[in-house]
């Protein structure tokens, strides 16, 4: 299985070298959507020739996938770029975005780091207490620090609830229902906070404000 993706690869990469973008562009979303393998150059190289397809929802899709696998700022100024361009909300990216972005990537770690040494403190605490007969403030301040930090980082510290939407001329409801008031039609490229799903629809923020969108109008970068 492996050797035959790799041969696929190797294909796309062939063909991408002989400018024939959009058949390798089909292996590449081959590899990424029925496969689900896509090295970070494979996705430059999706954004690339999305772009140059004039499919700018796309191309920001892709660079956004990259962002979130490897933090790289060029691909974080390219994206504004091309949203400043076509003056799409959604991308305004600052340091903190670009903290949160480290922090979920290295989410697992961190969080197996935080409470391996919550148990060391724990137990420090333990032997401090029952042991010592003394009261270990300083340990069991730090203990609930770590917990804290360990809370946040399981609960919050993730950018990856968010989706581009894709589909130009989409409607935004009030509820997630065809019957519900109409709020706002907006056109492809967007990228939106991503919430519950409720059937055929998904909830996001809009200009602070939830709304609904059909799913079929988004993808997902999550």
């Amino acid at each position: 299985m492996m050797a035959a993706e790799g041969q696929k690869l190797q294909k796309a990469d062939s063909l991408f070298e002989l400018k024939k973008y959009t058949e390798s562009f089909e292996i590449y979303e081959q590899l990424l959507n029925e496969e689900q393998k896509a090295s970070t150059k494979m996705l430059l190289k999706m954004a690339f020739i999305k772009e140059g397809l004039g499919d700018y929802s796309s191309a920001l899709y892709y660079l956004n996938v990259y962002y979130l696998k490897t933090s790289d700022k060029q691909a974080r100024t390219k994206m504004k770029e091309i949203a400043e361009e076509h003056n799409l909300s959604g991308f305004v990216i600052n340091d903190f975005d670009f903290f949160l972005n480290l922090l979920n990537k290295y989410k697992l770690i961190l969080a197996y780091n935080i409470f391996g040494l919550s148990i060391i403190f724990l137990l420090v605490i333990l032997y401090q207490r029952v042991g010592m007969k003394i009261r270990p403030s300083a340990f069991s301040i730090a203990f609930l620090i770590l917990q804290v930090v360990l809370f946040y980082v399981i609960n919050y510290a993730d950018n990856t609830n968010q989706a581009i939407i894709v589909e130009s001329n989409s409607y935004l409801m009030s509820g997630p229902s065809s019957g519900s008031d109409f709020i706002e039609v907006v056109e492809k490229g967007h990228r939106v906070k991503t919430y519950e799903e409720y059937g055929p629809w998904i909830e996001i923020l809009w200009n602070d404000q939830k709304v609904y969108i059909k799913k079929n109008k988004v993808k997902k970068l999550g």
